[in-house]
């Protein structure tokens, strides 16, 4: 088979389908030009916990990497850092306050390069994410070098973005599977990886493992394009366990799910080969590593309680499991320190995909890929629960939808994948239509999230919208008309894109993406 672009049998024609690096760098582009949007449109430090990862990640990369407790504040780990950054902690005059806008922030005092002690609560995560997002703070300064470190984390996460449709379009039917790819893309996805919060990275590094796993466990590879596909999972497994201690449960979760969809004669032969067994030793000692450092003591002492301190195990477990898709609203788009969440229509419009997509597969599934689905569904209930009442008698309520993030986009990447597995081979009309009104519903839910978190910062939440003309309060970079038609521009591009790769008359046409070798095998 060539590897510069799959073909595929039909008739008497040979249909020549996009190049998988084409697929890869057009979802690369698609997803960190939105991302970088993103960082511009959000003030510094309106991230949830930005300030703390600001500091930590200027921290690490001059290397602190092993820290000890602030000594005028216990609760906190010390840091020394450049001003500019320690000053990230005194920029969230706007947090939970949505009718402030970004306009009180403050210039930092002082030299802004100036070494200063500071405080943070981030030393408990993977040290290796801020080494590589702090990276520009060693040759920038000041809000450039803040800006350039959310850029580094948006070229991160589109990365992983871009891995996820390369794995979906080497699948053996991929037209669901693209559209759970872009459904799982939310507004908040965007938005975190956007910025330094480890969640955005958590989220797409997730998907991109998962994705490339099920790929590989389920379609026939061999030589370069096997080699790919080993270190996209190595490169994805160890991005994913630099973000939190939680994350070596999603590795496991991926791998579990994707060996339910897998094959048995593919399998076989993955066992066979050497290649497979460096990687699986590659990934075990990534994963040994990081649970070495998330086993160490604590050097801080526990944070103040929240609400709810001193509840009972079995009632923090039960209202967690059913409070469970109240927190969708944190995997679609609440912004801000949680005070800013994404208009009706954006979750309307992602509600009608996830749910849509999920019922699908979990009626026509099958065998053990409903068992997957199940598995992760089980999971999206079980591990908040677990987690919030094994904590809440010492520490309160602390859970967010975010947190929950990287399960969803497994979940709804898994049905994707289950629907072309047993589903039709081509939709009919009236259903093409009805995916085509969808994907611009989408489109708009992510233009309606963004243009109404910039009147946020711009004028304040409940203000009146003719003001961001007259009296902004805070101007973003670029002036937010620039980032509201860059953001819609390539947002449209990116709808027209998916509908047409996935869902068009010519696609509906290819029905395999494999060679007659690969067909023979996968049949056996």
């Amino acid at each position: 088979m060539n590897d510069a672009a799959a073909t595929v049998q039909h008739g008497k024609k040979r249909r020549r389908l996009p190049n998988r690096w084409l697929v890869f760098g057009s979802a690369f582009v698609l997803s960190l030009i939105p991302m970088l949007l993103w960082t511009l449109a959000s003030p510094l430090a309106s991230v949830p916990d930005e300030p703390t990862h600001f500091i930590r990640a200027a921290a690490v990369v001059r290397g602190e990497v092993i820290t000890r407790a602030l000594p005028s504040m216990p609760m906190e780990a010390e840091a020394i850092v450049p001003n500019y950054v320690a000053h990230t902690n005194a920029q969230t005059c706007f947090a939970f306050k949505p009718n402030v806008p970004a306009g009180c922030q403050r210039l930092v005092s002082g030299d802004p390069n100036a070494p200063t002690v500071t405080g943070q609560t981030a030393d408990a995560n993977n040290p290796a994410f801020y080494a590589i997002v702090g990276l520009p703070s060693l040759v920038l300064s000041g809000n450039a070098a803040l800006y350039a470190m959310r850029g580094v984390s948006a070229v991160l996460c589109a990365l992983m973005i871009a891995f996820t449709f390369m794995a979906v379009s080497q699948l053996r039917r991929a037209r669901w599977a693209y559209f759970a790819a872009f459904v799982s893309t939310t507004p908040m996805v965007l938005y975190l990886g956007g910025s330094v919060n480890p969640n955005g990275l958590e989220a797409t590094a997730a998907g991109a493992l998962f994705a490339m796993l099920a790929l590989t466990f389920s379609t026939y590879s061999h030589g370069r394009r096997l080699i790919e596909r080993l270190g996209a999972i190595a490169l994805s497994t160890g991005l994913l366990v630099s973000t939190r201690n939680i994350s070596l449960l999603w590795v496991l979760l991926a791998l579990v799910a994707a060996l339910l969809l897998s094959r048995a004669n593919i399998m076989r032969r993955l066992a066979r080969n050497p290649l497979v067994w460096v990687t699986v030793a590659t990934v075990m000692v990534i994963c040994f590593l990081a649970l070495l450092w998330f086993i160490r003591p604590p050097v801080t002492q526990p944070q103040p309680a929240l609400p709810g301190a001193g509840t009972a195990f079995i009632i923090a477990f039960v209202s967690m499991l059913v409070a469970t898709f109240n927190y969708g609203i944190g995997w679609v788009g609440f912004f801000g320190w949680v005070d800013t969440p994404a208009p009706n229509i954006t979750f309307v419009a992602w509600s009608a995909g996830m749910v849509g997509i999920a019922i699908a597969a979990f009626a026509i599934g099958r065998g053990t890929k409903r068992w997957a689905l199940i598995l992760l569904l089980a999971a999206l209930f079980l591990t908040p629960a677990f987690a919030q009442a094994s904590i809440v008698a010492k520490a309160g309520y602390i859970w967010q939808g975010r947190y929950t993030l990287a399960i969803v986009v497994m979940l709804v990447l898994a049905c994707g994948f289950v629907l072309d597995r047993f589903g039709r081979s081509a939709p009919n009309p009236v259903l093409r239509m009805s995916v085509a009104i969808l994907i611009g519903f989408l489109g708009i839910g992510q233009i309606a999230a963004f243009v109404m978190t910039l009147k946020r910062y711009v004028i304040g939440a409940n203000a009146s919208i003719q003001l961001m003309f007259t009296g902004q309060s805070w101007i973003p970079p670029l002036g937010w008309p620039t980032l509201a038609l860059a953001f819609t521009a390539v947002t449209a591009v990116a709808c027209v894109v998916i509908f047409r790769v996935a869902f068009s008359p010519e696609h509906s046409r290819r029905t395999n993406h494999n060679s007659p070798l690969e067909e023979r095998l996968a049949s056996s």
